[in-house]
């Protein structure tokens, strides 16, 4: 009878730290009026007021993305002439690459044909020869 009073004991000692733990998760949980994960059972997602989902996002993906959008090639030191996407970098050499293509156009009279040249089909349409095309093989068949 000894044996039985003991494990009866232990038993109820048991219980009672079980309860005081539930006690104290569901204080928690009417404390946070519903939005705490202290019951899995009774957890529901209630977005908070100050948390902005768009602005986490941005902040994520300019933070992850952004910056491991270099090549691989990037990740293991510089090499010479090897640039990333959207660097200020290849913004200013793209820069200074289109004035110079755009001041030599301009140099050589704006990029047309030189003065006093025609182009070929034009000179055949003066003479009427022209007419053809590339899928009647040139003749002038319509």
């Amino acid at each position: 009878m000894e044996a039985n009073i003991g494990t009866l004991q232990a038993k109820l000692e048991a219980y009672n730290k079980h309860k005081k733990e539930c006690q104290i998760l569901n204080r928690q949980f009417a404390l946070a009026k519903g939005n705490s994960k202290a019951l899995p059972g009774q957890y529901v997602y209630r977005p908070d007021a100050a948390d902005d989902t768009r602005k986490r996002a941005n902040i994520h993906h300019t933070g992850s993305h952004y910056h491991m959008a270099a090549s691989r090639s990037m990740n293991f030191g510089r090499q010479k002439g090897l640039l990333a996407r959207h660097s200020s970098q290849g913004a200013r050499l793209q820069a200074t690459r289109m004035a110079a293509k755009e001041t030599a156009r301009m140099q050589t009279g704006g990029g047309a044909m030189k003065a006093g040249k025609k182009s070929k089909k034009s000179q055949q349409k003066k003479q009427g020869e022209a007419g053809g095309s590339k899928k009647s093989g040139g003749t002038g068949d319509k």
